[in-house]
């Protein structure tokens, strides 16, 4: 990195052995490198709408997989613009020439966003709404894994199924507390818990047998839609860290993530949520939801 072997490493020596690095990189695998880099402090160096839509990509997507579901780009849309209805966003991506309808890559959602945006006047309002949306950060599927089955971090793990009854009676994470989401419109993002009881018996309960331990508390749903939209809801009721699981109990499920039943038999079956999203479980699947 030294070229002229003086001791120190200046800008143009610097800026050329990270060329030399990362020539091997893509556009995109580049861009996710230097945000994983920055962090939370990205957003602060964004100097352009583009930008900051590139920043929540990779936000939402902690596996580094290059790509988002629609349910991402559709609940981002539709906060930062109310008015973005379903039919228009769809429309969105077939301007810019979309096979995929279940997922998204980064320049598909930057433009696709860009130009849902393009009547929202005012980066001060895009900046808050990005930074709420965010309250709620995400954990990786893997990370969970690990957690769960002890190769992680010791942690006091709270894990909240916010999903309608009907999909945990099919399967659900080991040791989920199960409190349904309920739509609010007072919420700031549309999503509340109809109740918090279950969550204060839990941490009661846990304080008795763990004394002084804080909670790691993780939210999710069947494709992290409600989650997210909970997680920044219920960070602000426990005045703790709330996060929701990327991809939701889905995505979970399709990379091996272990799920039982009712009666806590381990079980191959998931319940995608609604007909529409069947295609989106991958692994094979004892449960058949009726159309």
């Amino acid at each position: 990195m030294d070229l002229d072997r003086n001791g120190v490493v200046d800008l143009d020596e610097y800026s050329k052995f990270v060329l030399q690095l990362t020539e091997v990189l893509t556009d995109s695998e580049f861009d996710a490198s230097i945000h994983k880099v920055l962090g939370a402090r990205h957003l602060s160096l964004c100097t352009s709408r583009q930008d900051k839509f590139r920043f929540l990509f990779h936000e939402l997507d902690p596996e580094r997989t290059g790509r988002v579901s629609m349910d991402e780009l559709v609940s981002v849309a539709q906060r930062i613009d109310p008015e973005a209805t379903l039919w228009k966003i769809k429309a969105s991506l077939e301007f810019l020439g979309s096979s995929d309808t279940h997922t998204v890559d980064v320049g598909q959602f930057v433009a696709g966003l860009d130009k849902l945006t393009q009547g929202v006047e005012g980066e001060d309002k895009v900046d808050a709404l990005i930074t709420h949306m965010l309250e709620g950060r995400r954990v990786g599927c893997t990370e969970l894994m690990d957690d769960l089955s002890g190769h992680g971090s010791p942690k006091l793990l709270l894990l909240v199924d916010v999903r309608g009854a009907e999909e945990v009676a099919v399967s659900s994470i080991q040791g989920s507390v199960h409190v349904p989401a309920v739509l609010d419109s007072s919420a700031a993002l549309g999503w509340r818990l109809g109740s918090l009881d279950p969550i204060h018996a839990w941490l009661r309960a846990k304080q008795e047998s763990q004394p002084g331990q804080v909670p790691r508390v993780v939210a999710y749903c069947n494709t992290g839609l409600r989650s997210s939209a909970v997680a920044a809801w219920l960070s602000k009721q426990l005045r703790l860290p709330v996060r929701s699981l990327t991809g939701g109990s889905i995505n979970y499920y399709n990379q091996g993530g272990r799920v039982r039943d009712a009666e806590g038999r381990e079980v191959q079956a998931m319940h995608p949520g609604s007909p529409e999203l069947r295609a989106y479980v991958t692994r094979p699947n004892n449960f058949k939801l009726q159309a």
